[in-house]
């Protein structure tokens, strides 16, 4: 992560990117102080406790943040921690900014881990962005029983148990059954597609048991 610093020389040079940040903007940036503000006040405010005189609560679309977080844990979003994240300032006429996060690149998921067919067996890894437990900590009376209600809301619907294994076992028979596995075996033998998902299976079992505690205490 840049340093505040580290921002205000991207500033002071133009530059659209500094360390891991980078600004994607379709115009041309006439003013780098306004369009990095956003940015650098997020990262000021969620993860040095500082930023400017606006409450922290008013800087993200909380149902936005919670709705990250609660899928990034699910889907043990390792790819998407602190990384692959594109973050989307609504800015209002007065500067004013309200930030949204969308994930991208979501391949190293359900206990998938960067490296060469790695697998992570401890279903109690924590894939949080930093907004939501500050939120927790210095508003708990607005984030925890919101965080806890939308958890249990989603248990019960989309993010059961046993839907979840159903969207597994559903893409594991589709790529199976329209010749993709036997295509990419045949042209890359040494990267064999399996269509053993027990292990993922067993793992996101694990998981969302463990989930369950952790959201019940947060």
């Amino acid at each position: 992560m840049p340093e505040d610093a580290d921002i205000q020389y991207a500033i002071d040079h133009r530059w659209r990117i500094m360390s891991f940040i980078r600004i994607r903007y379709p115009d041309v940036i006439m003013d780098y102080e306004k369009a990095w503000y956003p940015g650098r006040d997020y990262l000021n405010t969620f993860y040095r406790g500082g930023g400017d005189a606006r409450a922290a609560e008013d800087k993200v679309y909380l149902s936005n943040a919670a709705d990250m977080l609660l899928f990034t844990m699910a889907v043990s979003g390792s790819d998407n921690f602190f990384k692959n994240m594109y973050y989307a300032a609504d800015v209002s006429e007065n500067g004013d900014y309200t930030m949204r996060q969308i994930p991208w690149d979501l391949d190293l998921t359900f206990g998938r881990i960067y490296g060469e067919k790695v697998f992570e067996d401890d279903e109690t890894m924590v894939y949080e962005e930093a907004a939501v437990p500050f939120l927790r900590d210095t508003r708990p009376e607005l984030v925890r029983p919101y965080l806890q209600e939308r958890w249990e809301q989603y248990r019960k619907t989309f993010l059961g148990t046993d839907h979840i294994l159903h969207i597994l076992e559903e893409n594991r028979d589709y790529l199976l059954n329209s010749g993709v596995v036997e295509r990419e075996n045949t042209r890359w033998p040494e990267y064999s597609m399996s269509i053993d998902i027990s292990r993922i299976v067993d793992y996101q079992i694990r998981r969302m048991e463990w989930l369950d505690s952790y959201f019940a205490g947060y």
